[in-house]
């Protein structure tokens, strides 16, 4: 049977510790103790990842000392082989603008290692006065190489929980710890061609049987490294992640027990029950849960997604549709160079009010490919992308502000879950 990876260990510092000065010693001890836990069960780890506290907004921010703090934690997590950070930052408040963006800039420009993470809404509250800016980060971040790549480490998300694992949609609170993604899709797809004949039914049964013996198993390990190393365990995301290589694929699988094509009518409702699945094995198998545990659809880390955008079975309109019952947002999706910064930002928008509506956590990362339009072909050259066919956006500014302050609280709701 398909072994499950572990598809990141995220760990969560606070550099405010006054015990940072023996940081790297405890990471290399972390470190230390996964792997060797983990290949005891045959088990391995694709990638180390920090992830810190949200930066306050705060009137005296400046990029000087937010370049001082990241220089610090790069030597650390280098020395180490850490290889990527991700520096959230939390969009309430009063932030100065232009220094603002002109620091967000610098750090993506400067440090290729570095994630960004806009929180745009918490606890049903949207910072709408952000996300213009945030639309204008965006399109300036596309262009600085000739083909929008640096996007791929800027993310704006809503609701997000603290401590989720995947990149860039996290943020660390709370002790020192460490969270854990796992990389199931191989595993379900595994058991999908096994059974050809069987129902989507009796598959789920046979998904759940499989999924609940890993998560207790990663559970128990997890306790021993927490037992042995004092880092918290902050819990596991089940999410169904893809990676563009064979057998990994979101969109194979719902093509396996649903329609002919991702994106076609059936695509919800099959990306439903599979959510509902993942939050049933968190359930009975009992235990600690970090982040998403839903279907990602990630375009251009999805070989059989991008198959699907390709034959233009997929839209900006249609990936938001299935966010309402459990992708992680519109994820990893190009656009045109064209597109202006209000039109993100209302893609934003609308992402972060399904996220606020629906109590789930939710996220954008969109690509804007300089010099190129709508149904064009992006030419990425990396490891972890696929090439597809570039996003049409429907969209204008706002006629009218939000209200004085910017935001927009949506009232709670009695028994919505995610």
């Amino acid at each position: 049977m398909t072994a499950v990876r572990i598809r990141s260990v995220t760990i969560g510092v606070d550099p405010e510790n006054p015990r940072f000065e023996t940081l790297g010693s405890r990471l290399e001890n972390l470190k230390g103790a996964v792997a060797r836990a983990v290949a005891d069960v045959g088990m391995e780890v694709q990638t180390w990842r920090l992830v810190l506290p949200p930066v306050q907004p705060v009137r005296s921010f400046s990029r000087f000392s937010l370049g001082n703090r990241l220089d610090a934690l790069q030597r650390v997590t280098g020395s180490v082989g850490i290889r990527w950070l991700c520096l959230p930052f939390r969009c309430s408040g009063c932030w100065p603008e232009d220094e603002f963006a002109s620091a967000v800039l610098e750090v993506i420009r400067r440090r290729p290692n570095v994630f960004v993470h806009f929180l745009v809404g918490e606890g049903g509250e949207i910072y709408c006065q952000r996300l213009n800016t945030i639309g204008k980060i965006i399109l300036s971040a596309s262009r600085l190489s000739s083909n929008g790549f640096d996007n791929f480490r800027v993310g704006a998300g809503c609701e997000i929980r603290p401590n989720t694992p995947f990149f860039p949609f996290s943020y660390h609170e709370g002790a020192n710890g460490f969270s854990l993604a796992l990389e199931v899709i191989g595993l379900m797809t595994e058991i999908a061609q096994r059974h050809p004949e069987a129902t989507i039914l009796e598959l789920r049964q046979e998904w759940v049987q499989a999924l609940r013996q890993t998560c207790c198993v990663v559970e128990r390990v997890a306790g021993e490294i927490e037992a042995a190393t004092g880092w918290q365990f902050k819990g596991v995301d089940l999410s169904l992640a893809p990676y563009p290589e064979g057998g990994r694929s979101v969109a194979r699988l719902i093509e396996d027990i649903g329609p002919r094509h991702a994106g076609q009518g059936g695509t919800l409702a099959v990306t439903s029950i599979l959510t509902d699945m993942l939050k049933d094995v968190v359930r009975g198998a009992g235990v600690k849960a970090a982040g998403f545990n839903g279907v990602m659809f990630s375009v251009m880390e999805d070989e059989g997604l991008a198959t699907a955008n390709n034959a233009r079975h997929l839209t900006v309109e249609k990936l938001l549709a299935f966010s309402s019952v459990c992708g992680c947002g519109l994820d990893m999706v190009p656009l045109a160079g064209t597109v202006f910064p209000e039109e993100i930002a209302n893609m934003i928008f609308d992402v972060a009010s399904l996220a606020s509506c629906l109590h789930k956590p939710l996220g954008v990362r969109v690509l804007p490919i300089p010099m190129k339009g709508s149904n064009e072909m992006t030419d990425f050259n990396h490891d972890f992308l696929v090439n597809t066919r570039i996003f049409a956006v429907d969209g204008d500014r706002f006629r009218r502000l939000i209200g004085p302050e910017g935001n927009l609280r949506f009232s709670p709701r009695e028994g919505v879950a995610s």
